[in-house]
């Protein structure tokens, strides 16, 4: 299995997705063999809008990628 490193994926990810207003804001957390992406506290949607870049962002690096709903907030996994 290929070793990846997460951190500067994240890094990459979160320079994507940078641009957002408060509202739509979201937070990037390194995992030890992921990268969770969580709705931030101004984001008061509990949603993120980033999906496409997420899209083509695992595409581009090869890694998969998942969205679910923890206690009514959305949250992202790229693995």
């Amino acid at each position: 299995m290929e070793k990846r490193n997460w951190k500067a994926l994240a890094r990459e990810f979160r320079e994507m997705v940078k641009n957002t207003t408060d509202a739509t804001k979201v937070i990037v957390k390194v995992g030890d063999n992921d990268i969770a992406i969580y709705p931030a506290k101004t984001n008061h949607t509990k949603a993120f809008y980033c999906t496409e870049e997420l899209i083509d962002f695992c595409r581009c690096k090869r890694l998969s990628n998942h969205v679910t709903v923890i206690d009514g907030v959305c949250v992202a996994k790229i693995y």
